[in-house]
């Protein structure tokens, strides 16, 4: 998975979108606002929060908490920008991906499409996934596991933990030890 930025594209910003793809997003979204996060691995990869307004200007939120607090970014270079839009009732999933190219911050999309994905195996993964929780919760509340916790895992877990610890005093000491015998 890694780090990547989020990236919020003005719904005014000129995209390379066909009409077709217009009409794919908005009945997977049943809107006409495209105010999308995408994400992106071509800037930092800080986890920063960028925003490209509607002349293509780059910047970058200097403030997590407010939105108002952004500075310009002179990034020079290509990005590409995607993002994932689902839709349960639909037999499909969209990626929506964005090819920009960005000279001293003022950004250009080159190249725009939308691909679609059947979304049977995610749907039933989100299905499966939500069971086990559930399965996982029903076990933590019953006598046998606070039992197994307290009396088997988290002694174990304490006894483990503290020999890593002791064995890493111990090859903090014996580097120690070498320094003192071998100086050179």
């Amino acid at each position: 998975m890694g780090l990547f930025d989020k990236i919020k594209i003005d719904s005014r910003f000129k995209t390379k979108l066909t009409k077709s793809n217009i009409k794919a997003i908005d009945k997977a979204i049943g809107l006409n606002d495209f105010n999308f996060e995408y994400q992106t691995k071509d800037l930092q990869c800080w986890m920063q929060d960028y925003y490209i307004d509607i002349k293509g200007r780059l910047y970058i939120y200097t403030d997590d908490k407010d939105r108002r607090k952004r500075k310009r970014d002179h990034y020079t270079g290509t990005m590409e920008l995607w993002t994932i839009i689902t839709n349960d009732e639909l037999d499909h999933d969209l990626d929506v991906t964005h090819e920009i190219v960005s000279t001293k911050g003022v950004c250009k999309c080159i190249k725009s499409y939308i691909e679609k994905r059947c979304n049977k195996t995610r749907i039933s993964n989100e299905i499966q996934f939500e069971k086990n929780r559930r399965k996982y919760d029903a076990l933590r509340k019953t006598l046998r596991y606070k039992v197994y916790f307290n009396v088997y895992k988290r002694p174990i877990r304490y006894v483990l933990r503290s020999i890593c610890k002791m064995c890493s005093v111990i090859q903090t000491l014996c580097g120690r030890v070498q320094l003192k015998l071998f100086p050179w």
